[in-house]
């Protein structure tokens, strides 16, 4: 078996699994990572949670084909695709997915496609997150759902050690770190390093559709990414909420950004890694 799957035995989590509609999420570690090029010494992967549906695709994910045209989309904080909707893909395929650095199939290691990380301040994560999980499953409150964030038992947990193990693979030339503050804030700046990756040149006429293209208002109204349909959320708030960097200081109490800060601090004691999370 490639993977360890440890029950969650957290009081918080268990008290709280059936009201909030969490019952079946378990923790899955890897145990084959040798490939993984990170520079973390003596690095041993944490378990991430996920639901034990994960348990049916394990040898899909571990065998899963990878070519040198993808572009993979990794975003800290499901699945966004299914197996079968990646296999039915045409080339070139555009993957989106949370997977943690441990669990990238071992093909990505060999193939190297080309692959963009977008990481996103924790407390911005949480809000929408729990946004999102209310629009899927979830049933708790905001409060009950910070709380088991910050235990790392929400779905893809933990956040800090994400965002870090792939920080300390910034010297692979093929993947491009950017996050979601930086694109909402200096976006011509973002998408010109994307165009640099990617070896892509524009005129200056086509980069200003391209920015109008991907403001938060065309993202939203555009179906091929807002997931307004029968496979996205089915109620509560839509998947394009807001797309504000700063919307979690409306959001959230001061006691629960303190409870945020506080995480952060105790997760991530190294003060260079602290700022991937500003």
């Amino acid at each position: 078996m490639s993977f360890e799957y440890i029950e969650i035995t957290d009081p918080l989590y268990v008290e709280n699994k059936e009201q909030t509609g969490e019952e079946n999420y378990i923790m899955v570690r890897a145990k084959q990572y040798s490939d993984v090029p990170i520079k973390i010494p003596n690095w041993v992967p944490q378990a991430h949670c996920f639901t034990t549906e994960f348990k049916r695709h394990e040898k899909e994910l571990l065998k899963a084909e990878v070519y040198p045209d993808d572009v993979i989309g990794l975003q800290s904080a499901a699945l966004h695709f299914s197996f079968n909707d990646v296999k039915d893909m045409p080339r070139p395929r555009f993957i989106k997915s949370h997977l943690p650095v441990s669990m990238l199939p071992k093909r990505y290691w060999e193939v190297k496609p080309k692959t963009i990380h977008i990481r996103r301040n924790p407390k911005s994560v949480a809000v929408s997150y729990f946004y999102h999980s209310q629009g899927i499953h979830y049933r708790g409150s905001m409060d009950t759902f910070l709380r088991s964030f910050v235990c790392e038992h929400q779905f893809y947990s933990p956040y800090h050690a994400h965002v870090i193990e792939y920080n300390e693979l910034r010297d692979c030339d093929n993947i491009l770190h950017v996050s979601f503050e930086e694109m909402k804030r200096y976006l011509p700046s973002v998408v010109r390093k994307v165009c640099q990756f990617f070896g892509k040149a524009y005129s200056k006429a086509e980069l200003e559709l391209l920015y109008q293209h991907l403001s938060f208002k065309s993202m939203r109204d555009n179906p091929a990414v807002n997931f307004e349909n029968p496979k996205g959320p089915t109620k509560g708030e839509p998947f394009m909420r807001k797309g504000e960097a700063d919307g979690w200081k409306k959001e959230l109490t001061p006691e629960q950004i303190h409870m945020l800060d506080e995480w952060t601090k105790e997760r991530v004691p190294n003060p260079e890694h602290r700022k991937l999370f500003e």
